[in-house]
């Protein structure tokens, strides 16, 4: 349960609040108000007050920041775990202090006992999942605005440049049919020097053997 102290102080900083400001504080502000009838539901007993429960969820609020009619649904079941389990332990002091004889205990403390171990198992499962469900949604959010943002203009592939003058390709030279190669002399097959020299001649190397004749007979000349 609040203080005395505490509830002043909360009410103290109530008075300076002047709400969302902006477009984006105010579209999560307008989902405060989703209570969904919890805050009229709740059953209050002797020694507890609507405006301190009204507190607690505040206080709730104002740490978690519900953004969805999910998330706030969450915490209101916190807001309640937290009610019941400081009831049952206000109720086990009761109990407690009911003037007995030595050694006494209440026939009801075991199941207040267990109403307070189990409140505080819903306060603690309500926060895990209201934690899980925001985290989730931050991450949709920013896969969002990751998939939103602008992507750089790929760049154009280059056409290849066309050569000038591309040299055409090389063309084999059949010989026409119907027409002979004629065979040529086998130096080797001649019976002088003088006729091998002139079957030589009339082959591949045909200018070095008649430059070479030519010189034979240059010095036969001279001797």
């Amino acid at each position: 349960m609040a203080t005395p102290a505490q509830n002043e102080a909360n009410r103290r900083n109530a008075q300076h609040s002047t709400g969302p400001r902006t477009e984006a504080g105010k579209a999560r502000s307008c989902t405060n108000r989703l209570s969904h009838g919890f805050t009229s539901s709740v059953l209050f007993i002797a020694g507890e007050e609507l405006e301190e429960f009204n507190l607690l969820l505040a206080d709730l609020h104002n740490e978690f920041q519900p953004a969805t009619a999910s998330e706030q649904i969450l915490l209101e079941k916190m807001a309640q775990n937290q009610w019941l389990s400081l009831r049952a332990y206000r109720l086990q002091s009761v109990a407690l202090n009911v003037p007995a004889a030595p050694g006494y205990m209440p026939p009801g403390l075991g199941l207040l006992i267990r109403y307070h171990q189990s409140s505080d198992r819903g306060f603690y499962k309500a926060r895990n999942e209201l934690l899980t469900a925001r985290k989730e949604r931050q991450k949709s959010q920013i896969g969002f605005e990751s998939q939103g943002a602008a992507q750089p203009a790929a760049q154009p592939r280059e056409a290849p440049v066309p050569h000038p003058n591309p040299p055409d390709p090389p063309q084999e030279t059949t010989p026409e049919p119907g027409l002979a190669v004629p065979a040529l002399p086998d130096p080797f097959a001649c019976d002088s020097l003088e006729e091998a020299l002139e079957a030589m001649m009339q082959g591949p190397d045909g200018e070095i053997a008649k430059r070479q004749m030519a010189e034979w007979r240059a010095r036969q000349k001279a001797a």
